[in-house]
């Protein structure tokens, strides 16, 4: 093991601390959201409910999918198929002066039932009040986004404390999300959440309104299945319901179109961050690292498609040294025994990519949940 491990960590030790959430943080219990190598696997399991027509019209388009895969990786398994290979082949073949325009059309097609497949393998089942959900109100149910927001945001805590944490993720699930807006609850915090972006939710007279002052930041990399743009006229919306759920079967409350679809960007080897409300979102995150002295990664295995964000993150890095500014920056990981290989391979990623300003979380053997059992002020 080449990189330093540590076990000492408390609330207090820096001023501004940005926390970032990979797929392994949602994938903890009692969330239970598939990585992304399983996301064709839970796919693959879904049991369609209703009439027979929409049963056999979602084993159609589950057909569809999976030969879509097939044609990009033949010699896989249908659960076994890489994701940023299949979606970069199309990506490519719908660019390509070679392909004709079924050919183009053909890729058009099959990367929007994949990215169907992404948002219906990833969707949240159940209420959105559930009390794992809950911060301040979970009645001892294990949930450790809930107990994290707890320790980070307590009853009546400061503007000063709110603003010294900074969430980020690059999961498309809600399951953070839904723990935050139940934190605008009478006895839960009355904070609002701010996405850091302008949805025209604030122009409607019947919806919520911008943040005010005691809000928490959360900025999403990727999107998320809780936003929605108008294809028509371009309004964003989200929804700050404690169910936080929206349908593509929704119409758009500017201009009566039903054309909303989800902003995520879909795994691939040419991920696009062009669209402006992410260009948005990404500089927020370059100016709230600029001034945050602690940087933590939960669940997140810092993979090499994610090349725009190692970019980001080092320059943002090279800023606050060059300024004479320390940085500390901590991976919590999930270890099976002291020599799992994939943790001493994601632990040895970060250690090359920051030097000796990141260290490993050492007691890793209970992932996230236990990370956050261990947090004190």
């Amino acid at each position: 093991m080449s990189f330093p491990c540590t076990v000492n960590f408390l609330l207090s030790e820096a001023a501004k601390t940005v926390w970032f959430f990979g797929a392994g943080a949602s994938s903890t219990a009692p969330y239970k959201v598939p990585v992304q190598g399983k996301l064709l696997e839970e796919f693959n399991k879904i049991n369609p409910s209703g009439k027979d027509g929409a049963k056999q019209e979602f084993m159609q388009y589950r057909e569809r999918v999976r030969i879509a895969c097939e044609r990009i990786q033949p010699g896989s398994t249908f659960e076994n198929v890489t994701l940023e290979e299949v979606f970069s082949a199309y990506e490519i073949q719908n660019q390509a002066g070679w392909a004709t325009d079924a050919e183009k059309k053909q890729a058009r097609d099959s990367i929007q039932d994949l990215r169907r497949m992404l948002i219906r393998s990833t969707g949240m089942r159940g209420r959105g009040d559930a009390l794992k959900f809950r911060p301040h109100k979970r009645k001892h149910t294990a949930s450790p986004y809930a107990e994290l927001l707890e320790k980070l945001f307590p009853l009546k805590c400061s503007i000063q404390t709110l603003k010294s944490h900074v969430l980020v993720t690059m999961n498309y699930d809600i399951s953070l999300d839904r723990c935050l807006i139940n934190m605008k609850r009478r006895g839960c915090g009355l904070l609002d959440l701010d996405y850091g972006v302008e949805f025209a939710n604030y122009r409607l007279t019947d919806s919520f309104t911008r943040p005010g002052e005691r809000s928490v930041l959360l900025l999403r990399l990727h999107g998320g299945l809780n936003w929605m743009r108008c294809l028509a006229c371009q309004a964003l919306f989200t929804t700050v319901d404690a169910h936080a759920r929206m349908f593509e079967t929704q119409s758009c409350r500017m201009c009566g179109s039903e054309r909303l679809d989800y902003i995520i960007v879909h795994p691939s080897f040419h991920r696009s961050y062009t669209d402006p409300v992410l260009q948005m979102v990404w500089g927020r995150l370059l100016e709230e690292l600029r001034h945050a002295d602690r940087w933590i990664f939960v669940g997140y295995s810092l993979p090499p498609a994610d090349v725009d964000l190692r970019v980001l993150l080092r320059h943002a890095l090279k800023m606050r040294t060059e300024s004479g500014k320390d940085t500390n920056i901590l991976w919590v990981g999930k270890r099976n025994d002291p020599t799992d290989e994939r943790w001493l391979e994601v632990g040895n990623s970060f250690h090359d990519l920051f030097g000796y300003h990141a260290a490993a979380w050492e007691q890793a053997e209970d992932g996230f949940s236990g990370f956050v059992c261990s947090i004190k002020k």
